[in-house]
This record gives structure tokens, C-alpha cells and sequence, in this order.
């Protein structure tokens, strides 16, 4: 069977398709693009024109490649910026016509489960990050059954939005983020000593990339690769010195992400911090691995 889990983020549009033949999943395309749909989002209220256009381009791709490799079932789905845009109905149509298929907006404990479920790599017990553009997920759980789970409504994006642009920022307005974030996790309550903690998304994925001196983003690279929290803190120190040119030029950071990289680093770092651990394992799976899992769960 062949399976698409397409992400439809704040800041990102993913879209992985695997084969399943009845005991593994083989992953045969994955694509990553950027759409920005929670652009101004903060300050408007809603997704504007321009990021519609840059979805409904991405996804009229999707849905191209999506037929040309003969892909049985699509399962798609929104997060944040299609949960707090005013305009999400009307959105929502747009995109589901665009990709000619469903799509539907996730709850905040639906999207925990799911990236959960995309994430962890055996049956131990694990704690995973998932740094969206407009919320940050912390998860706690074990196989399918999730302990403890809490959206903190503070991603890349909205951070760098409210605190840190144009960047570099200025040294006052970090401390501001810094207080923020610090402000945000005091809601999270729970915590794990044997856990494994897992990181997912496109900050963590970007800070491996860098770390391992990629300028082409490598998956089998990249997928479980081990950050410590001392070249976390390297990283976030760099990023906030470093123009935005440089971050592109250097790092090889795709233009659109690259002035939200820094506040996605700076929330990564103060999680860590939060819970206590000194390293993370990056996954280069997450939410949309997770919706492929779903399938094959209804399925079974």
C-alpha cells in the first residue's frame, strides 16, 4: 500500500510517501517546502493572500507528484495556523481543493499523538519536542498510550514575529524572548529521568544540518543525529550574531526559514533546560510519519 502524510504547518508544508508491504514502512519521497501560511498571523488575525497562493502552489505539486507515483490514500492535515486563523474555513476549502483531497485541522492533543506516534523508534519510554511555527508540542508517552502532553502556544515563527526581528535582534529584545518562552514553560509540570527525548521539526533538523556542516539537507544524515546542549547553546549564540545573508549563504538555510531559525534554536535550548536533559535526538519523521502510521492503524 502506498501512503502520502501531508503537514500542513505554520511556517512549513511536508509531505512523506511510503510503501507498506504488510510488515515495514519504506519511505520513497519526501518533500519539504515552505509556505509561511501564519505570516502576520499574530497581528492580523488571519492567513493572508500571498500565503494562500505560496500553499496552493505547494500542493497542487503535492498532488502532482502524489499521481504520477500512483499513491492510494492522502492523509492530510493543519495545525496551528489553520486552528487560530479567523479565515480557516474559508482557507481550508482552498486547500483541500488545491490538493484535491481532505484535509482536516488537528487539535492540539490530536497533533501530540500523531507527531508522537511519527516519531519515537522502538517501545521505550520518550519524551518528544515538535517546534512549529506557531505552537510548541512536548510529549510524553510510551508506543500508542501518551502520558502527559502540553501545546504551549509559542513556535518559531510567532516568537520571531513578537520578539526578534528585523535580525539580528537587539541584545533586549532576546531577553524579552528568553522571558517569554521561560514564562510559557512554566505550565509544563511533568517530566522524565530514563526517557528518551526526541526533537522534531525544522529547527532541529536545520541545527543537525549546520552542526554537521551540511549545505544540502541530508535525511540519513540528519535523522537521529545526537545534539548536546552545549553546541545547542554554540548554535543559538552564533545564529543571533550572524546576518541573515550569512545564516543562507553559510549554513544553507532556505531564505524563508532563516529568520526564524534562531527562535526555534533559542525555544529547542530552553525545553532542554526545562527538562532537565543535556541532549536531544533529532527525528527527521514527526508529524507526517505519524499520519502514515494512522492509516495503517485504521487499516489493521
Amino acid at each position: 500500500m502506498r501512503i502520502a502524510g501531508i503537514d500542513i504547518g505554520t511556517n512549513t508544508i511536508l509531505m512523506t510517501i511510503a510503501d507498506y508491504d504488510g510488515n515495514d514502512l519504506t519511505i520513497i519521497r519526501d518533500e519539504h517546502s515552505l509556505a509561511r501560511l501564519g505570516q502576520d498571523l499574530n497581528k492580523t488575525g488571519i492567513i493572508s493572500e500571498q500565503a494562500i497562493s505560496r500553499a496552493v502552489k505547494i500542493l497542487e505539486n503535492y498532488k502532482a507528484i502524489c499521481e504520477n507515483l500512483k499513491v492510494e490514500y492522502i492523509n492530510a492535515a493543519g495545525t496551528s495556523a489553520l486552528r487560530d486563523a479567523n479565515n480557516s474555513s474559508e482557507v481550508l476549502k482552498v486547500l483541500s481543493t488545491s490538493l484535491n483531497n481532505n484535509i482536516k485541522v488537528l487539535s492540539g492533543s490530536e497533533e501530540a499523538k500523531i507527531s508522537f506516534l511519527g516519531t519515537i523508534e522502538d517501545d521505550h519510554e520518550s519524551m518528544v519536542v515538535d517546534i512549529g511555527g506557531g505552537s510548541t508540542e512536548i510529549i510524553h508517552g510510551k508506543e500508542t498510550t501518551i502520558y502527559n502532553h502540553i501545546s504551549i502556544q509559542m513556535g518559531a515563527v510567532r516568537l520571531a514575529e513578537k520578539y526578534l526581528l528585523p535580525h539580528p535582534p537587539e541584545p533586549n529584545n532576546i531577553q524579552s524572548a528568553i522571558k517569554s518562552v521561560r514564562h510559557h514553560l512554566d505550565s509544563v509540570k511533568f517530566g522524565c529521568n530514563d526517557c528518551i527525548l526526541y526533537a522534531v521539526a525544522g529547527t532541529p533538523t536545520t541545527l543537525a544540518a549546520i552542526s554537521l556542516g551540511l549545505k544540502d539537507y541530508e535525511r540519513e544524515k540528519v535523522h537521529l543525529y545526537k545534539l548536546n546542549l552545549h553546541k545547542i547553546n554554540q548554535l543559538v549564540d552564533l545564529l543571533f550574531k550572524t546576518k541573515l545573508e550569512d545564516i543562507i549563504e553559510n549554513f544553507g538555510v532556505n531564505p524563508m526559514r532563516a529568520d526564524v531559525i534562531s527562535a526555534g534554536s533559542l525555544i529547542l535550548k530552553l525545553v532542554i533546560e526545562k527538562l532537565g536533559k543535556d541532549s536531544v535526538i533529532v527525528s527527521a519523521n514527526g508529524l507526517r510519519f505519524g499520519l502514515i502510521k494512522s492509516v495503517l492503524k485504521n487499516f489493521s
